[in-house]
């Protein structure tokens, strides 16, 4: 992820990567260790001889992982003819937030298009803040700390749930965003509210969780609002097709690819002792088990799910045969079970 930055970019490479003050004579002569690579990172050399890390020298922060050169957004946004100065910065909930200072307020709608034109999902802020004047500390720069915070009050443009649907999703993004639940609307762009990639899929796990439905992720970034993700879910809900239980399964079952694959490493000899992907426990108890019960119990558990009931037909290493035995008694035979 570093290399890709620089490549093609000579200035910027002899910038960030300096000669090494520190290589051998024996280094040298080997020609490798002759350049340090400058990460922005502020640290001093305390009494221990420890380096002790201070802050930043520039403004590169790390974001879900990712590096991330604030200035390059800021640059971005500058791109806009009728913005004037831009700040980017990081807030305490690790969340990018862009204030720009324009003659008047531009239509975010705009700025949404040219950020998302230009930077990879990542590097889009949350927000993006209209200010009509930077506030300046008495050296008459720029003082980040009292930059306005981002509120979580109704946007202008807020409408409720209308639906049970919208309801039960309204409820989901804000708990997952720790947010007023009268504060989101159906109509907000969902990562203008702080959702990212990491958060799409855990709100994708927890609709799927909540409301027996599933929707792809990459749904959620195309629709992005409550109501566009809503009318999905209802498409998907009138498209389903209920299957019903249709009793015990027979026949035979195509290999699945990592079951192919595990044959194969048989057949190929890779896999010399194959009985090792076996997996056996043993259960101890205090007091001899009821033998009647347990074996009507794991007779009723096998009848209920299918998986337990496949067995393999091997006459060879390439003629294998996956099927369902329909014959339950043959599946379980506790005379191999010893109670201590």
């Amino acid at each position: 992820s570093l290399a890709k930055e620089y490549l093609n970019n000579p200035e910027l490479t002899e910038e960030k990567f300096i000669s090494n003050p520190y290589q051998t004579v024996e280094q040298e002569k080997l020609g490798f260790n002759n350049r340090l690579y400058k990460t922005g990172d502020l640290v001093r050399l305390n009494r221990d001889n420890d380096l002790e890390y201070i802050g930043r020298r520039d403004f590169q922060v790390k974001i879900r992982g990712y590096r991330v050169e604030l200035g390059e957004i800021e640059s971005v946004l500058l791109s806009i003819n009728e913005v004037e100065q831009v700040i980017v910065i990081v807030d305490d909930n690790d969340r990018l937030v862009a204030y720009y200072q324009s003659n008047e307020k531009i239509d975010e709608s705009i700025i949404r298009d040219r950020l998302v034109e230009s930077l990879p999902e990542y590097m889009v802020p949350s927000h993006v803040q209209y200010l009509d004047r930077f506030p300046l500390n008495n050296s008459g720069k720029i003082d980040r700390n009292k930059l306005p915070k981002i509120g979580l009050d109704k946007s202008d443009n807020y409408q409720g749930p209308k639906s049970e649907l919208e309801v039960s999703l309204v409820n989901i993004v804000s708990d997952l965003l720790s947010l007023e639940k009268d504060t989101v609307s159906v109509n907000d762009d969902l990562f203008y509210l702080g959702l990212d990639s990491i958060k799409s899929i855990q709100l994708s796990n927890m609709i799927r969780s909540d409301m027996s439905t599933y929707i792809a992720v990459r749904d959620i970034f195309d629709y992005k609002t409550i109501r566009n993700i809503s009318e999905k879910i209802s498409k998907i809900n009138k498209d389903k097709v209920i299957m019903k239980e249709e009793g015990l399964l027979s026949g035979e079952i195509p290999l699945s690819n990592i079951q192919k694959y595990f044959f194969h490493n048989i057949k190929t000899g890779n896999f010399k002792t194959p009985n090792i992907f076996n997996q056996q426990f043993t259960l101890k108890t205090k007091n001899n088990i009821n033998i009647d019960k347990l074996t009507k119990a794991l007779h009723q558990l096998v009848s209920l799910h299918d998986a337990f009931r496949i067995n393999f037909k091997i006459k060879n290493s390439t003629d294998i045969t996956q099927y369902y035995n329909t014959n339950l008694t043959d599946e379980i035979n506790l005379k191999t079970i010893l109670i201590f």
